[in-house]
C-alpha cells in the first residue's frame, strides 16, 4: 500500500524534451506520387465546434446551453486548447450552466497549458498562487506567470466562421472598439501585463525588490502606447522609483508612472465594464470570459492598490505623507481584507499618529487583523492587548488561549507561554528584534529555533539556510522539540548540507533527532519516528515500537493523517502474514485495525488514505470487490492532491475498462492526459493507443501526433511507429512514406521491421505510389525476417485464407506472442471453432478477452455475440455487457443493438448491481 515518506514533499520539474528530428528526405523515386502544388489546410472539427457552442451561449436561450456544452465537450476531448480554457472558467465560475469545480478547471487549465496556450498558463498561475482546485504553490505558480510572459507563450486567435459576426442592418453602422471610440490593448498584451504584476508582487514578497520592479514596470507600460498596463503596477513601480526600493530613487520617474497609474485607472473601467459588450469584436472568446472573470475581482485589485498607496501616504520619508490620507486608504482595503492594512492601521492609532494614540481603536483593528485576517502579528499583538488590559479590559485567560495556539510559530506567543508577554504591541521589525534578543542574549531554545524558521524562509531577515542550521542546532542542543524535528528532516533530505557524506549516517542522525524530539511530545517527530521504526531508517526496525509511536501521536493528534495511514499499512502487511500463516484470529484483528485507521485517515482528507481504501476495493482484499466505491475513494484521493501519474492513470483504466463507471474513452483519454502530464509514461502509451487504435478517436490524428511526439521524445520505439501510422489515418501519403522510408534505415531491429510492413502496404494499396505487387513482397519478407509481429500477422493471414492451415498457425503464435491483439483475437476464433487447431472454447474466449482488453473492438463484439448466442464458456451476461459498453465507446456501429439484446437477457439471469452513491462524471 502507498505510505507518504517522512514529511513528504513533492515537486513538480518541468524538464524540456529535445524535439523529434525530421525524418532524412528518401532517395528520389519514381513511383511516390508527390502533390502538385501544397495541400490546402484542412478544417479543425474541434475549433467549428467551439465556435458553434459560443454562438449558442451568446445568442441562445439558457435552454439551448446543454447543447452548447456537449459541443465543448467534444472540443475538450479533442484536446482544443481554446475550448478547454473556456470551459475551465465556466466550471471556475459555474456559468453558463456548468456547475463549479475548481480541480476540473484546474485540470483544463493544465491540459491547454501543456500545449502553450498564454491564457491557460495565466489562469493556472492565479489556481495555484490561491489554491483554486489545486494546492496552494507560489513556486508554481510564478512558473506558469513566468511561462505567459515568454515569446513562447501562444496567445494565437482561433478565427471564427464568417457568420459569427451580426452583419448591421441597413442603416446601422458599425459600433466603434471601445465606448469612446479608441484603441483597445490586445488581450494578449493584457494578459501578459498582468502575469508581470502578479510576479511583481511575488518577487516583492520573497524581498527580491530588482526582479519586483523589472516586472511592475512591464506590467505597467505594456501595450502600444502602456494602453495594457496595470495601474497596480504602475503605482507599486512609483514608490519604488520614489523610496529607491529594488531600483536606483528618481522622482522624475516615480512621477511619470503615477501620471500612467491615473490614465490607466481611467481606462480600466471602460475595458473591463464594457467586456462582453464590445468584444463581440474581439479575436478569441475565451479570453473576453476572462475578462469578466477579472471584472469580478475587481474589489479585490482595487483594495490592493489602495494598499499601495496609503503605503506612501504612510511613510514618513515619503514626499506624500499624510498620516489621515493614509487612514481612508487603509481603511478602504482593509473593507476588502488586507490584513496589513488592518495592522497598520492599528499602528497608527496605537502610535498617536492622528494626534493621541487611541488604544480602544488599535485593539479594535489588531483583533479584526487576526481573526479576519489570521495574522501572525495580529494573534501575537492581540494577546498583548488582552494580557495587558490595551484597549480592552485584561483577559489572562484569552491571551493564555492565543498563546498556547500560536507558541510554535510565534515568539511573542511563546514569551507569553512563559510569562514574558511584551508590554507594548510589537512592529514586524520589532519582533524580529525580540527575537534576536531572546536568541542570542538569553539563549532561549525555543527563540533560536524560531530564528531557525526566520532565516531558512527569509523572514526579516536575509536567507541563509547555513545560518538557519546553526541555529537548529543551538535549539536542538538545548532540547527543543521543533527544532529536533526541523534538525532531524534536514538530515534526512539535506544531510550533505550539515556536512554528513554517507547516507547510513544522515538516516542515523536523523533518527537520533526524532527520537529525542519525540520525547517532548512532538507529534511531527512522531510520526517520523514510527515511520524509522517501520523501515528500518536509521535503526534497527521493529513494527511494535513503529505502531506504538503512530499511536502516541494520534492520541496527542487524532487528526494527524499520516499517522492514521501508515499505521493502516503496517496493520494491512500484519493481516497479509497472518492470512499466509493461516491464522484466522489475528487476520480478523488485524483486518478490523486497518480498515479502521484508513478509514479516519480518509476522514482526515487524507489523500493517502482514499488511495488505499480504493485498492482495497478494487482488488476485493479482504472483502468483497467494490468498483463503484473504488472508483468514488480514487477520485477522492485525485482531488486531494495523490499524484495523478498513480491515480489519474488508474481512474483511466477504469473507464476505459467500464470499471466500477460506464465504460468512455473519452473521459478515460481525460484521465490519461493528467497522468501523462504529470510523467506516467504508461499512461501516455494509453492516451496514444487509445487515438490510434479506437475508432471514437481515430477522425483525430493531429493530436495523437502531439501527444506521440512527447512519448517519441521518451525514445519509446512504439510512438516513433505510431506517428507514422498517424500520417496514414491522415491521408497524408507522401510524409508517411517518407517517414517510413527513413525509419527503415533506423540502427533499432523492431523499427527497420515496422517501417518494411507499412512500406510494403503502400506498394500493395497504392497509397501514394503506383501499386507494385513485386516491392510489396520484397518489403514484407524483409519485415518478416526481422520478426515484425504485423509482417507475420499480415503473411498468417494470406496463408490461412489460401487454406495453408499448417503454415499459417506458427505465424499466428508468433504475432500473439508478439502482443498483437488482432492476431490474438483471430487465434482466439480459430480455438473456438476448432479450425486448424483444436477446439477450445475456454482458451478461446480467454484469448477473446485479451485482445478486447488489448483495444481490438471486433474481439469486444465477438465475446458479446457468445454470450448472446449462449455458446459454450461464454461470458456472463454482467461481463458481456462491460465488453459491450467498450465497444460502443468505441462507436462500433452494431454496439447499441447489442447492449439491447443484452439487457433484455439481464432479467433472467442476472440483477444489476445497486448503484447508490455513483460518483459524478468527468468533464
Amino acid at each position: 500500500m502507498r505510505i507518504p515518506t517522512v514529511l513528504a514533499c513533492t515537486l513538480l520539474c518541468a524538464t524540456a524534451l529535445p524535439a523529434v528530428p525530421p525524418p532524412a528526405s528518401p532517395e528520389a523515386e519514381d513511383d511516390v506520387l508527390a502533390p502538385a502544388v501544397p495541400p490546402a489546410p484542412k478544417a479543425n472539427p474541434a475549433a467549428a465546434r467551439y465556435w458553434e457552442a459560443v454562438k449558442v451561449i451568446r445568442d441562445g436561450p439558457p435552454a439551448d446551453w446543454p447543447k452548447a456544452r456537449a459541443l465543448l465537450k467534444q472540443a475538450t476531448d479533442a484536446e482544443f486548447s481554446h475550448a478547454q480554457v473556456f470551459v475551465g472558467l465556466c466550471l471556475l465560475n459555474g456559468q453558463n450552466g456548468y456547475k463549479k469545480s475548481p480541480q476540473q478547471a484546474a485540470n483544463l487549465f493544465l491540459l491547454a497549458a501543456g500545449q502553450g496556450n498564454g491564457f491557460a498558463r495565466f489562469n493556472l498561475g492565479l489556481c495555484y498562487l490561491n489554491g483554486t482546485g489545486v494546492g496552494r504553490d507560489r513556486a508554481k505558480a510564478r512558473d506558469w506567470f513566468m511561462g505567459t510572459v515568454t515569446p513562447e507563450a501562444d496567445f494565437s486567435a482561433p478565427p471564427p466562421p464568417a457568420d459569427f459576426y451580426p452583419t448591421p442592418s441597413a442603416g446601422t453602422a458599425a459600433a466603434p472598439a471601445t465606448l469612446s471610440g479608441g484603441a483597445t490593448a490586445s488581450p494578449e498584451d493584457r494578459t501578459r501585463a498582468s502575469a508581470h504584476a502578479i510576479l511583481g508582487d511575488l518577487y516583492s514578497s520573497e524581498n527580491k525588490l530588482v526582479e519586483a520592479q523589472n516586472h511592475y514596470i512591464k506590467a505597467a507600460t505594456s501595450g502600444a502606447g502602456g494602453r495594457a498596463g496595470i495601474y497596480e503596477a504602475a503605482i507599486k513601480a512609483a514608490i519604488n522609483y520614489a523610496f529607491g526600493q529594488g531600483v536606483a530613487r528618481d522622482p522624475r520617474k516615480a512621477d511619470e508612472l503615477l501620471t500612467q497609474s491615473k490614465k490607466l485607472l481611467r481606462r480600466s473601467g471602460l475595458s473591463y465594464a464594457h467586456s462582453l459588450v464590445e468584444k463581440k469584436f474581439v479575436d478569441d472568446f475565451a479570453q473576453a470570459d476572462l475578462e469578466e472573470e477579472i471584472a469580478d475581482t475587481t474589489d479585490k485589485v482595487q483594495s490592493q492598490i489602495q494598499f499601495s498607496i496609503a503605503g506612501s501616504f504612510a511613510d514618513p520619508k515619503s514626499k506624500f505623507y499624510d498620516a489621515r490620507e493614509a487612514v481612508k486608504w487603509y481603511e478602504l482595503s482593509a473593507e476588502s481584507g488586507k490584513e496589513w492594512a488592518m495592522l497598520s492601521l492599528a499602528f497608527l492609532y496605537h502610535e498617536g499618529r492622528l494626534g493621541k494614540p487611541d488604544p480602544v481603536k488599535a485593539f479594535e483593528w489588531f483583533k479584526q487583523a487576526a481573526e479576519k485576517g489570521d495574522h501572525t502579528l495580529g494573534w501575537a499583538n492581540l494577546s498583548i492587548c488582552y494580557e495587558r488590559g490595551l484597549g480592552v479590559a485584561a483577559d489572562h485567560e484569552k491571551a493564555a488561549a492565543i498563546w498556547k495556539k500560536h507558541r510554535v510559530r510565534d515568539i511573542v506567543c511563546h514569551l507569553g507561554s512563559i510569562g514574558q508577554c511584551p508590554t507594548e504591541p510589537l512592529t514586524y521589525e520589532e519582533e524580529c528584534a525580540l527575537n534576536l534578543t531572546w536568541a542570542k542574549q538569553k539563549q532561549d531554545a525555543h527563540a533560536q529555533y524560531l530564528m531557525g524558521i526566520r532565516y531558512q524562509n527569509g523572514w526579516g531577515v536575509k536567507q541563509d539556510i547555513k545560518t538557519a542550521v546553526d541555529w537548529f542546532r543551538k535549539a536542538a542542543k538545548a532540547g527543543d522539540g521543533e527544532a529536533l524535528c526541523d534538525l532531524g528532516y534536514l538530515y534526512d533530505r539535506n544531510g550533505d548540507l550539515l556536512g554528513v557524506s554517507s547516507k547510513e549516517e544522515a538516516q542515523r542522525k536523523a533518527f537520533e533527532c526524532y527520537e529525542k524530539s519525540a520525547t517532548t511530545g512532538n507529534v511531527r517527530a512522531l510520526a517520523n519516528l514510527g515511520y524509522n521504526y517501520d523501515k528500518g531508517s536509521g535503526c534497527i526496525a521493529d513494527t511494535a515500537k513503529a505502531i506504538a509511536a503512530y499511536e502516541k501521536c494520534v492520541l496527542l493528534d487524532p487528526k494527524f493523517e499520516r499517522a492514521h495511514n501508515n499505521l493502516g499499512a503496517i496493520y494491512e502487511r500484519l493481516t497479509g502474514k497472518a492470512k499466509t500463516d493461516k491464522n484466522f484470529v489475528l487476520e480478523s484483528k488485524y483486518t478490523a485495525l486497518m480498515f479502521e485507521c484508513y478509514r479516519k485517515a480518509d476522514q482526515c482528507n487524507s489523500d493517502y488514505g482514499a488511495y488505499n481504501l480504493g485498492g482495497i476495493a478494487y482488488a476485493g482484499i479482504y472483502q468483497k470487490i467494490d468498483l463503484q466505491a473504488a472508483y468514488t475513494y480514487f477520485e477522492s484521493a485525485a482531488a486531494r492532491g495523490y499524484p495523478a501519474k498513480i491515480v489519474q492513470y488508474k481512474l483511466g483504466q477504469m473507464l476505459e475498462k467500464g470499471e466500477g463507471m460506464p465504460a468512455s474513452l473519452r473521459e478515460a483519454a481525460y484521465h490519461y492526459r493528467l497522468a501523462a502530464l504529470d510523467g506516467s509514461q504508461d499512461a501516455l502509451v494509453r492516451l496514444c493507443d487509445i487515438y490510434i487504435t479506437k475508432p471514437g478517436f481515430a477522425q483525430n490524428p493531429d493530436r495523437a501526433i502531439y501527444w506521440l511526439s512527447i512519448l517519441a521524445r521518451q525514445r519509446n520505439v512504439g510512438a516513433m511507429v505510431a506517428i507514422g501510422d498517424a500520417l496514414l489515418r491522415k491521408g497524408d501519403y507522401a510524409d508517411a512514406y517518407r517517414y517510413f522510408k527513413s525509419m527503415a534505415e533506423a540502427d533499432i531491429v523492431y523499427l527497420q521491421g515496422s517501417a518494411n510492413e507499412r512500406l510494403s502496404r503502400f506498394h500493395r494499396n497504392g497509397w501514394g505510389v503506383k501499386p507494385n505487387p513485386g516491392k510489396a513482397a520484397k518489403y514484407l519478407k524483409k519485415a518478416l525476417d526481422l520478426g515484425d509481429r504485423d509482417a507475420l500477422f499480415q503473411q498468417a493471414r494470406d496463408l490461412l485464407q489460401a487454406g495453408k492451415t499448417k503454415e499459417g498457425i506458427p505465424l499466428l503464435r508468433q504475432a500473439c506472442k508478439a502482443g498483437l491483439a488482432g492476431a490474438i483475437y483471430t487465434i482466439g476464433t480459430l480455438y473456438i471453432k476448432g479450425e486448424g487447431v483444436e477446439m477450445d472454447a475456454e482458451l478461446g474466449y480467454a484469448c477473446l478477452q485479451n485482445a478486447a482488453d488489448g483495444g481490438d473492438v471486433d474481439a469486444m463484439v465477438a465475446l458479446v455475440e457468445g454470450t448472446l448466442q449462449h455458446r459454450p464458456k461464454a461470458l456472463s451476461v454482467d461481463e458481456a455487457f462491460r465488453y459491450a459498453e467498450m465497444a460502443e465507446t468505441c462507436n462500433h456501429p452494431r454496439a447499441a443493438a447489442l447492449l439491447e439484446q443484452l439487457e433484455a437477457m439481464r432479467p433472467a439471469q442476472s440483477t444489476p448491481a445497486p448503484t447508490e452513491n455513483v460518483p459524478a462524471r468527468s468533464t
